[in-house]
């Protein structure tokens, strides 16, 4: 889990960009993005 996102705050250390990613059998691709808590 990227630093900053839910459950992994750290005092301190700014909060990382992550995506997160939906799967199917056929395909996989971004659902969303963000950094910390804040949607980008």
């Amino acid at each position: 889990m990227p630093v900053g996102s839910p459950g992994m705050e750290v005092a301190g250390t700014p909060p990382e960009t992550y995506d997160v990613i939906i799967f199917s059998a056929q395909d996989q691709r971004v659902f969303a993005r963000y950094r910390g808590t804040q949607a980008i």
